[in-house]
């Protein structure tokens, strides 16, 4: 006579019809779940699945992966980078339109800008420097070595000492462009929220050239001098060759061409923003 085991499960009884497969052994002959409840049977119960997981792989289709969540966060710095440019850019004209009023044997502008106290906090004179020279790039580099705001790339956990996780943070300096702002509107005496108009305006909108140039006028008086700027590669890939040329500052041209205030104005903002060359035609 067969032989049985029954045994409690969550959907009913399970009885096991057992078999004699030898002397000592036996081996399951089927095995059955009975129908509770009027629960129909329609095949194998399939897994419960959550909207967005994907049971099979065991991760969400709609998490992004640590890769494209540090390319997105790699974006975003490089975004705030591209911003703090457009500052600075407008920040260099205010800076060389000061150098063009410099004053013989005074203390370096330079300088004077890195004594600057800002809630206890200073640029080098490096940023001055380099937007003197018209170079963005170098100002950049020097304002996020002195910079004190980071931004979180990744955060992730690594085996530290006594073999217990401990949470990494990888960072990235941001340019502080209201601390430069801040530091040229006590250094050149104009207001912080003029600065702040001229910043949105950017060094590529005329109005900010204009604006700078009757804001340091009205300060520090016309410009007497041209700020020498990094100069442009030749088309053929040498450098220029400089035989034959004449350079002069704008006061210098002003005497010679016996320009008025109006013209000495503009000549200098002509000057300040591209490179000017007189051909004989």
């Amino acid at each position: 006579m067969p032989e049985f085991v029954s045994l409690d499960g969550p959907e009913g009884t399970l009885r096991t019809q057992l078999e004699p497969a030898g002397p000592e052994t036996f081996r399951p002959a089927s095995c059955t779940w009975p129908m509770s409840r009027g629960r129909r049977n329609n095949g194998p119960v399939k897994p419960r699945e959550m909207p967005g997981f994907a049971p099979w792989r065991g991760q969400t289709r709609d998490m992004p992966s640590r890769e494209q969540t540090r390319t997105e966060r790699l974006r975003e710095h490089a975004a705030l980078i591209e911003r703090a440019h457009q500052v600075v850019g407008a920040m260099g004209l205010l800076v060389r339109g000061r150098e063009a009023r410099a004053r013989d044997g005074a203390t370096p502008l330079e300088v004077e800008f890195a004594k600057i106290d800002v809630d206890g906090r200073a640029l080098p004179a490096g940023v001055w420097v380099a937007l003197r020279r018209d170079d963005v790039a170098a100002a950049i580099d020097a304002m996020m070595v002195a910079s004190q705001t980071n931004f979180l790339i990744e955060e992730r956990d690594v085996m530290g000492e006594g073999y217990r996780l401990q949470s990494v943070e990888d960072t990235l300096p941001i340019p502080e462009a209201d601390l430069l702002t801040a530091q040229l509107s006590c250094a050149l005496d104009v207001p912080l929220d003029v600065l702040t108009v001229l910043a949105e305006w950017g060094p590529d909108d005329p109005r900010t050239a204009s604006e700078i140039d009757e804001l340091l006028t009205a300060r520090f008086g016309p410009a007497e001098r041209v700020i020498a700027t990094a100069p442009p590669p030749a088309v053929d890939g040498s450098d220029a060759d400089p035989n034959g040329q004449l350079t002069m500052t704008v006061g210098e041209a002003a005497q010679v061409l016996r320009l008025d205030e109006d013209q000495v104005r503009a000549l200098t903002i002509l000057v300040r923003n591209a490179s000017v060359t007189l051909t004989m035609q």
